[in-house]
């Protein structure tokens, strides 16, 4: 469900449950979340954000991007 999830804000509030949230939800104290089933989602929510946000930080070359960032 992570891979197809679109709403980076969704995405972002289910990491700061998992680092954050209440005790029982938060990934275990470092030293004892290698093995932790916590460890593998927030590393994919964590893959899955950084995609949403460079699909929003892409710059569409339309009619007006040489207008704006041409500089020549």
């Amino acid at each position: 469900m992570i891979e197809i999830e679109n709403n980076l804000e969704a995405v972002e509030d289910a990491l700061w449950l998992y680092k954050r949230g209440p005790t029982g939800l938060q990934r275990p104290q470092r030293g004892k979340r290698g093995e932790h089933p916590t460890t593998p989602i927030i590393m994919a929510l964590q893959n899955r954000a950084a995609i949403l946000r460079r699909a929003v930080d892409d710059i569409p070359q339309g009619a007006n991007w040489r207008a704006v960032h041409d500089s020549g």
